[in-house]
């Protein structure tokens, strides 16, 4: 436990004390209901979600500083309706949130996949739903991988429009390719030998 003004904290409560994202592909599980409410954000300060929430629920914090900049997947699973977040800064958790998620379901699987870069440290929030509600808690299990492009699985993100990325397609494997007359307007068949990179992207509009 991590003491402050006499007051207690237990490991992953606070900023000062937080759990820690080991060797990836990382999984680790905690229970906030022995947390506190330490952390919450505004409406529109973490994108792509919309709402603002967590500011009454017990939050718990975990921190990763990436070896590589790149995409990584972050998701949460909870027995409650989980919330997640990352940031760089504590005291300002609205104004320096990288990514968010809260899917309003108790039991869902809240996922980011934000760019992070080398040698930052960021802080993975844990937490609930609620504003107000200190009992929007429970047990959770943490995922956090990066995201290679190797297949459609692992696919990286097309984030911002005008959107560009660069990439190095000689690490990855030959997963796909396609037949002659299969991929119109081209007429033949190419790419079942060549390594290749996947980009995942759902337009907001058609």
């Amino acid at each position: 436990d991590d003491c402050l003004e006499g007051i207690c904290y237990a490991v992953g409560d606070t900023c000062d004390n937080p759990r820690q994202v080991g060797a990836l592909p990382f999984t680790g599980t905690g229970d906030t209901l022995d947390a506190t409410s330490q952390h919450g954000y505004d409406a529109g300060q973490c994108p792509p979600e919309t709402g603002g929430y967590g500011d009454g629920a017990p939050d718990e914090v975990w921190t990763f500083a990436p070896a590589e900049s790149g995409y990584y997947r972050i998701s949460l699973s909870g027995n409650y309706d989980s919330n997640l977040y990352i940031i760089t800064d504590c005291a300002d958790a609205g104004g320096s949130c990288v990514a968010g998620d809260e899917d309003i379901c108790t039991g869902c699987t809240e996922t980011i996949e934000p760019w992070l870069d080398a040698g930052v440290t960021y802080f993975i929030i844990v937490d609930g739903y609620s504003n107000s509600n200190a009992g929007n808690g429970g047990t959770y299990t943490l995922t956090v991988e990066p995201l290679t492009g190797d297949t459609c699985a692992d696919a990286l993100p097309v984030g911002a429009l005008p959107f560009s990325a660069s990439g190095d397609t000689s690490d990855a494997t030959p997963d796909y390719g396609y037949d002659a007359g299969q991929c119109p307007p081209e007429t033949g068949g190419w790419g079942d030998g060549s390594a290749d990179e996947v980009y995942a992207f759902t337009p907001a509009a058609t």
